[in-house]
């Protein structure tokens, strides 16, 4: 009975997964992105339907070459022709952002020209107001759904969405990740032509070559495959740990192969960052599980907010222990990344652990490229070749130029303490002498309790008034005080109506608010 409930849970699930695509699809872009976000945190999501809503797709029809002349004029105050040789007359793809054109330079510079979709930002605008009311509403009348951070999602996904729509972050992007990688000569990143670039306009090198998907369902891949997988890992394991900023969707469709045995990145719309706090949380993290220290994993959770209410340490703890200890029977060339990832976040999702995106986009994007080294080189042992990178990081964290910035930083702060404690102290005992110190403090929920004593209070004093006229009324009958109708006291009988409308509506009132019980 258990499996079949357990079976049917699944079915309703993926269910549910081609329900929210298909109605993300029919209310247009803005929600398919919000879908492709989804699909990217299977902390949040199920993997039934993280399934269906990968297969959104940007089903957007090209807008009109003519008005990506017109924008071109727009954004530079000259016309196509004099900043380019050569314009493709047809877009090489569209989405519901932007698409994209082939170009040529008047310097024979073949480019790339990615053109932001004109008018998208009203839509977006709307379908934006629309999802922060419909997350508020969630947050406020489901309380079963109000640990997922309805609202906290939505807001991630209007900044990730605003900085998409600016085309300059993704050009910062790709800059920097090209010139971290510009002393490595086997991997070929896009340059950005910065006098033909702008927020609604991306202007970068095109690289020539053949995608890995194509050349690896050809099986004509005549390079040095193990070569290849191990660099892959490696200048992913740097942008992770050494630069911070990494591309966030390294599927085979994004990566090149190209002549010469060098290999190449492109389409930098998703990308992730990690300051120096974050990088120090993920390393230790690491090394805490590594080392079985699972309070200090606790501690590192709880820093980054990732706990919610519903979060139950000690059996998270306990899961965590035998996942560990599941795997690390294992020989290592039986270890499947894809699975341990995936059985993480299934943990992290059934205790309500909410993991901070970049880290999140981290291990999809490690996974991703560890997915594409395995491709290459299926003898590869993964943790072999990553255990090393995690050790370097951990010593570059306890290095000397680590120790110095916080030392530098502690200085800085304990200077400024130091500096203002007096003038703090000296008007704190002015307004304790004056009497004019004043604390405020901020109880949650505070003015719905004032609301709902101010309402209880109302009712208890309407009901007095009615108790008030009946007793009145029975002694107006036990009186016998005129005038009569019908023989009885008409003043009574008028108290005794009075008090029945009264209590009604007092009924009526209390069935409508729901606190009946």
């Amino acid at each position: 009975h258990r499996k079949k409930n357990i079976g049917e849970e699944k079915i309703s699930r993926a269910s549910l997964g081609k329900r929210l695509a298909s109605i993300f699809e029919e209310l247009g872009p803005t929600f398919v992105k919000f879908g492709q976000l989804l699909s990217s945190r299977p902390d949040i999501v199920p993997p039934e339907m993280i399934e269906d809503l990968q297969k959104l797709q940007d089903h957007v029809a090209p807008f009109p070459t003519k008005e990506a002349h017109r924008v071109i004029r727009e954004e530079f105050g000259k016309d196509t022709n004099e900043l380019f040789s050569e314009f493709s007359p047809s877009p090489l793809a569209s989405g519901s952002i932007a698409q994209t054109y082939r170009a040529r330079t008047h310097d024979g510079k073949k480019v790339v020209v990615k053109i932001r979709r004109p008018g998208i930002e009203h839509t977006i605008k709307l379908d934006m107001f629309i999802m922060e009311r419909i997350a508020e509403n969630i947050e406020k009348h489901i309380p079963e759904l109000r640990y997922y951070r309805p609202k906290m999602i939505v807001d991630e996904f209007n900044q990730t969405l605003h900085r998409e729509m600016d085309l300059l972050n993704e050009g910062t992007v790709t800059d920097r990740i090209c010139k971290f990688l510009a002393d490595d000569k086997d991997v070929v990143v896009p340059s950005i032509v910065w006098n033909l670039t702008s927020s609604r306009i991306l202007t970068m090198t095109y690289i020539e070559g053949k995608k890995f998907h194509e050349v690896l369902a050809e099986g004509s891949l005549a390079v040095d495959r193990e070569k290849l997988a191990r660099k892959l890992i490696d200048c992913f394991m740097m942008q992770f740990f050494d630069l911070g900023l990494f591309h966030g969707d390294p599927h085979p469709g994004n990566l090149m192969i190209l002549p010469s045995e060098r290999w190449g990145l492109i389409d930098f719309g998703m990308s992730g960052q990690i300051d120096h706090d974050r990088r120090s949380d993920l390393i230790m993290l690491l090394a805490a599980g590594s080392y079985r220290q699972w309070d200090m994993v606790m501690d590192i959770l709880s820093d980054m907010n990732s706990l919610t209410e519903s979060t139950d340490t000690e059996l998270l703890k306990r899961d965590l222990v035998l996942l560990i200890d599941k795997y690390q029977a294992l020989p290592l060339r039986k270890m499947n990344l894809q699975v341990i990832f995936s059985e993480m976040v299934r943990l992290a999702r059934e205790h309500h652990v909410i993991l901070p995106r970049d880290l999140v986009l981290v291990g999809r994007s490690l996974v991703l490229v560890g997915g594409v080294a395995m491709m290459l080189d299926p003898e590869m042992n993964l943790a072999d070749v990553i255990r090393p990178k995690v050790r370097s990081a951990i010593v570059n964290l306890f290095g000397r130029e680590n120790v110095t910035r916080e030392m530098l930083m502690v200085f800085w702060h304990s200077g400024l303490l130091l500096k203002d404690f007096p003038r703090y102290a000296r008007e704190l005992s002015r307004k304790l002498l004056r009497g004019q110190l004043k604390i405020q403090y901020d109880v949650p929920h505070i003015e719905a309790l004032t609301r709902e004593l101010d309402r209880s209070s109302n009712r208890l004093s309407f009901s007095l008034v009615i108790g008030s006229i009946i007793i009145g009324s029975s002694l107006v009958f036990h009186a016998k005080i005129g005038p009569f109708w019908a023989g009885m006291p008409l003043l009574g009988l008028t108290g005794y109506f009075v008090a029945g409308i009264m209590g009604l509506w007092l009924a009526i009132a209390i069935i409508r608010s729901g606190k009946l019980s």
